[in-house]
């Protein structure tokens, strides 16, 4: 003989329901999904930012290095410039870093680059091109320099018709800092450091 338990009955229109404590915990479980989705895309942002910023800068930075690399290669360092602006280049045995680059180009022309203080602090590289000052500036907006400096081997003209002349071929180094400014003040600046070195290729003995 078979006992058959009584199902209970379950009245017409209803549906089982989460409790109030199943709504509870699933709000949390959804808060800290969403908490934590929110941040992963914060945190992507920013990376992509800094990663935006980070190759403006670079791509600046390399363009006027480079186009004073290229210029002190097919120039000749203007010893003359800084002799009557009585600027030294060395100070006792040790290389004085000039906050000017002066040269010369094949014609004779000067050429001269400087970091200038264009306002509020804000220094920015600049070209001049011939005998009348025009200064240009090469940099964006967006980056601030911190530090350009010329260091200029060996510090006298060793083509001058003079026994003391130095016996070496002239040696620009060129050293520059900056960062590129953040676009939203949650952001950290990107710093960016160069250094390089070019001989020059004029040669007159």
């Amino acid at each position: 003989m078979r006992l058959y338990q009584a199902r209970p009955k379950i009245r017409e229109g209803w549906r089982p329901a989460f409790t109030t404590m199943e709504m509870i915990v699933a709000l949390a479980v959804f808060s800290l999904v969403m908490v934590a989705a929110t941040d992963i895309f914060f945190t992507a942002t920013r990376a992509h930012r800094k990663l935006v910023a980070s190759q403006s800068v670079q791509r600046d930075m390399r363009f006027a290095v480079d186009t004073m690399v290229q210029q002190m290669r097919q120039d000749s360092i203007d010893y003359d410039y800084y002799v009557s602006n009585n600027l030294s280049l060395k100070t006792g045995s040790q290389v004085q870093a000039a906050s000017i680059l002066a040269l010369r180009d094949p014609a004779g022309g000067a050429v001269r680059w400087r970091v200038a203080d264009v306002g509020g602090g804000v220094l920015q590289l600049q070209v001049s091109r011939g005998e009348v000052d025009n200064w240009q500036s090469l940099l964006s907006d967006n980056i601030k320099l911190n530090l350009v400096q010329f260091y200029i081997v060996p510090d006298t003209d060793p083509f001058a018709l003079s026994a003391a002349a130095p016996n070496e071929q002239p040696r620009l180094t060129i050293v520059i800092s900056a960062q590129a400014l953040p676009n939203s003040p949650l952001d950290a600046p990107v710093s960016f450091f160069l250094q390089t070195s070019v001989v020059s290729r004029i040669y007159r003995r």
